[in-house]
């Protein structure tokens, strides 16, 4: 993706008078965005791999999930998330682990990745609202980490189901703003699990098309103060 456009100049009155304001414009033309962002899973029970979580050699790693220009989706079935157990009340899945980072290849020193949103996409598999994903970021590694069932009863837990308003995905120190590729601008860890109450159906969730989680995010090549 490449822009162009015009600066505008104030100038002189006598040189130039645009709409009754003197301006002279300078075509310009901003480089090609070839930015493209992955989400990659970690194994929970793995060691922590902070300090080569940019990196596919570690043992931790899992697989790339998702990658795209603007967004990147993943079929949350694709977690093999197991059964919950629902007989004696609200149950949860197992728990896993990914992080959000520039793949490792073509990024230009001054591209950027903000305004991050994590969230579910579709969620065509269910018919009642008695299940939420349970979303809880955390900027260290827990290995063997369990999301409790009762952060189902925790609004502030539950991963949105439309996109959302504010950022809710940051870089590993909490901030806003992906700059490169190594290991200081990846996103911090993000825990999901998938809980339900007892009133759920029985059966399998996660089809094809019925249930996506996804990342929405802002890129550019401007030069920015860094935050």
């Amino acid at each position: 993706m490449s822009r162009t456009g015009e600066w505008a100049y104030s100038l002189p009155f006598s040189l130039g008078n645009y709409y009754g304001v003197p301006k002279m414009s300078v075509p310009f033309s901003l480089e090609t965005i070839n930015v493209v962002p992955v989400l990659a899973e970690f194994a929970v029970s793995g060691a922590d791999p902070t300090g080569s979580r940019h990196l596919i050699s570690h043992a931790s790693f899992s697989r790339i999930l998702a990658s795209g220009n603007g967004d990147a989706s993943t079929l949350f079935d694709d977690f093999d998330l197991n059964a919950m157990d629902i007989s004696i009340g609200s149950g949860i899945s197992n728990t896993k682990c990914m992080i959000f980072r520039i793949a490792n290849f073509d990024c230009p020193s001054n591209s950027r990745v903000y305004n991050m949103k994590l969230w579910v996409s579709n969620t065509d598999d269910f018919l009642t609202d008695d299940w939420k994903v349970i979303y809880t970021p955390s900027g260290i590694w827990e290995q063997d980490y369990s999301i409790p069932v009762r952060f189902f009863a925790d609004r502030n837990k539950w991963l949105p189901i439309s996109l959302p308003s504010a950022p809710n995905l940051f870089r590993a120190d909490g901030k806003f703003t992906i700059y490169g590729t190594e290991d200081t601008d990846v996103s911090q860890f993000l825990y999901l699990a998938v809980a339900a109450s007892g009133t759920l159906p029985l059966g399998e969730y996660g089809s094809a098309s019925g249930f996506f989680i996804r990342t929405t995010y802002d890129m550019d090549n401007i030069d920015v103060l860094r935050d």
